[in-house]
């Protein structure tokens, strides 16, 4: 039953290999998620050649998954940190990344060349004690889990610094994902280590057979719900977003208490020399803080507002004095002329001043 597992996983591996070079559209991420499954694929069938005693037969594949996981783990980082923050990190940085892959190989290549190279063929695979196998080549296994262990690691934390506790147990979609993927990535290295340390291929097997099932199961996920992942993105990076908010500490409730005031009681609006600066030191915040408040918060810029209270104004003043002077309402609202006047009230209402003033005369019966 073992070995059907491995075998169908190895199968399975190549295929979904195979599934993304065929994708016409490609980018970045299909490239990454290739190289990922091509490695599952070498680990797979070097757990079943170990298992089923093949590797006898094929005895210079006994490493050959060390190198892989070597280079998977940046490869993983990558792909995360690009599926779940869209952060595409400089190639000039990134491919420092590969200096303990470069290393694992430099520790692990002499082995090829042994003159007295490890004889399978004497015992069986797990009869193999770990002093039998050279001191370098044990730094190499040790070092590509290590980085393997580290760079899956770092994208989890980093997108755990964006989110609270509440978020990812509100959201069915974070928990679910954090739950399955901190256990995987928990539990890899942690096996991979009793294997290499303490000879228990029955862990080899454990890691094998339990990555089988993650890597199908995250595969059926992503074609069964293709939004997946995109939704988790969106809200990671709106949980960013706010955290990097120069809002965070405010009452934001007391701020639009004061800016409801100001424009409503007082009518700062009428002010023709309002600026953001002078509006942000009578609610007593930053120029900045003004302008994420009325980004986030009443969703328009400060020039929006301006002219939305300004026209709301200039409308109030022609429905009590239908006789008014446009010119005069216009000064009176706020306008520092009668042109930016027609401009912004043409915006508002798609009428300008005098066709608004007519149709108003006409519904109150008058006849200017």
């Amino acid at each position: 039953m073992v070995l059907f597992l491995l075998i169908s996983f190895s199968f399975l591996s190549l295929l979904f290999f195979l599934g993304e070079l065929v994708i016409r559209a490609k980018d970045e991420k299909i490239f990454l998620l290739s190289y990922i499954y091509l490695t599952a694929f070498c680990f797979f069938i070097h757990s079943y050649l170990m298992h089923s005693n093949a590797i006898y037969d094929f005895k210079y594949l006994f490493l050959i998954p060390t190198p892989f996981l070597a280079f998977l783990g940046p490869i993983v980082e990558r792909y995360l940190f690009i599926t779940f923050e869209a952060m595409y990190e400089p190639f000039q940085k990134f491919r420092f990344k590969f200096i303990p892959a470069l290393l694992v190989i430099v520790l692990v290549f002499p082995y090829y060349f042994r003159d007295t190279t490890l004889d399978l063929s004497l015992k069986d695979v797990g009869q193999i004690h770990i002093a039998e196998i050279p001191f370098h080549v044990r730094c190499g296994v040790v070092i590509s889990i290590t980085s393997l262990f580290y760079f899956c690691l770092t994208p989890l934390i980093s997108v755990l610094k964006n989110l609270t506790l509440n978020v990812i147990l509100s959201d069915p979609k974070l928990r679910l994902f954090f739950i399955i993927a901190s256990f995987w990535s928990l539990l890899l290295p942690v096996m991979l280590f009793l294997t290499l340390l303490f000879d228990r291929f029955f862990a080899h097997i454990s890691v094998s057979i339990y990555s089988g099932f993650m890597l199908s199961f995250f595969f059926l996920l992503k074609q069964r719900n293709p939004d997946f992942f995109q939704g988790i993105q969106q809200k990671v990076l709106l949980e960013k977003k706010y955290r990097k908010s120069q809002l965070t500490n405010l009452n934001l409730e007391l701020i639009r208490g004061k800016f409801l005031h100001l424009f409503e009681t007082e009518k700062v609006f009428l002010d023709e020399n309002l600026s953001l600066s002078r509006l942000a030191q009578l609610l007593d915040i930053s120029n900045h803080q003004l302008s994420e408040y009325l980004n986030t918060i009443e969703q328009k810029q400060f020039y929006q507002i301006v002219a939305m209270y300004r026209v709301l104004e200039a409308k109030r003043q022609m429905t009590n004095n239908t006789k008014a002077n446009l010119l005069e309402i216009a000064y009176a609202s706020g306008f520092n002329s009668k042109s930016s006047f027609n401009q912004v009230f043409k915006q508002s209402t798609g009428l300008t001043p005098t066709e608004f003033k007519k149709k108003l005369s006409k519904t109150n019966g008058l006849d200017d």
